[in-house]
């Protein structure tokens, strides 16, 4: 009987160590880091916008850290994590209040090929405007911090967000893209640059897949692939 209540303590006590472990890792591994988006690339394939990348900012600035937006290196800082979800209003973007990220969809192939469309409750709209929970990470557990100036390395990228619409609500919970070629360069000792497709490729396509996940019958449906250059400059707060 004591035996069996000494395990049954020891394993409360590795649960609790469990639950408490994201909130101990966060504590100690965070790093503070803002991001700013940039608008004119010379080298972007998005013929139906010409000279931009397909992903901006808001207007409003730098996203810092704090008042609900995450702007933070994790993970033993091999991820960025730019997170504007607690901007929302009841779950609604509100401008001036929520700090939302600007997305232009093209595609080449859209129609031609069978799941290359958008999302129908979309209606038609190739631009959404939405508050994101969106990180980028180094493949090989690279870290961010350790990097040398100048050292490029190769990535991907994940962007999560909703569109609040009755249709869109009925059919999908929420959408998400991922890039899975991002190359994440060390340009000073306080920044990073993060820019879509494989390092030292002259031509930007940023292609992202996208995905949507939810909704009355909880399945998982895609989108296609869609052109989504853009580049984000990580700058230590």
């Amino acid at each position: 009987m004591q035996k069996k209540m000494t395990i049954l303590a020891a394993a409360a006590v590795l649960i609790a160590l469990v639950w408490m472990a994201p909130q101990i890792a966060e504590a100690g591994r965070l790093v503070l880091a803002k991001a700013e988006l940039t608008t004119a690339c010379p080298n972007c394939q998005v013929p139906d916008i010409g000279g931009n990348y397909s992903v901006l900012g808001d207007g409003l600035g730098a996203y810092e850290n704090g008042d609900g937006v995450k702007a933070q290196i994790i993970s033993h800082n091999t991820i960025y994590n730019l997170d504007t979800l607690n901007t929302l209003v009841n779950g609604h973007v509100v401008a001036g209040v929520t700090r939302t990220v600007k997305m232009h969809f093209y595609s080449p192939v859209e129609n031609q090929f069978p799941g290359h469309v958008l999302p129908p409750c979309w209606g038609g709209n190739y631009d959404q405007e939405q508050a994101v929970n969106w990180i980028i990470l180094s493949d090989n557990s690279q870290t961010l911090t350790g990097m040398q100036v100048g050292q490029q390395v190769q990535g991907r990228a994940r962007a999560d967000f909703n569109v609040r619409n009755g249709s869109c609500e009925g059919q999908i919970f929420r959408y998400y893209l991922q890039w899975h070629n991002v190359c994440i360069t060390r340009t000073s000792a306080t920044t990073w640059d993060a820019t879509t497709d494989l390092c030292g490729r002259e031509r930007n396509y940023g292609t992202a897949t996208l995905s949507g996940q939810g909704g009355r019958r909880k399945e998982t449906v895609d989108y296609g692939d869609w052109r989504l250059p853009f580049k984000m400059t990580i700058t230590l707060q």
